[in-house]
């Protein structure tokens, strides 16, 4: 139990230092792209604390290599006006809204 308590200070402090890193202090600043790299570090983190497969260091070099991913993706598409344009935010959830028949 104690265990338990000692990680989750510790995943509670990680997560806060990566989000300033992120770059993000409000959820409204997130994208799509950003949205769901913070849905799969969420996961990741929740999987390290409730099951003994994944170890705290596994769960820190996953988020890290995540984030690594979402950094160099702003970058490429902020150099890259097509990227940009494919990437889109609007062309995104029009696909979702046309392939899923629901308004977001």
């Amino acid at each position: 139990m104690f265990k338990i308590f000692i990680i989750s200070i510790f995943m509670y402090i990680y997560l806060t230092v990566l989000l300033r890193l992120f770059g993000k202090k409000e959820f409204s600043q997130l994208n799509v792209f950003d949205f769901v790299v913070f849905l799969v570090i969420s996961e990741i983190t929740t999987m390290s604390l409730e099951t003994q497969d994944l170890s705290v260091l596994d769960s820190v070099i996953a988020t890290l290599t995540l984030i690594i991913l979402d950094r160099i993706e702003s970058f490429i598409t902020m150099r890259s006006k097509k990227l940009r344009d494919f990437l889109k935010e609007d062309r995104v959830i029009s696909f979702i809204e046309e392939r899923y028949n629901i308004k977001i």
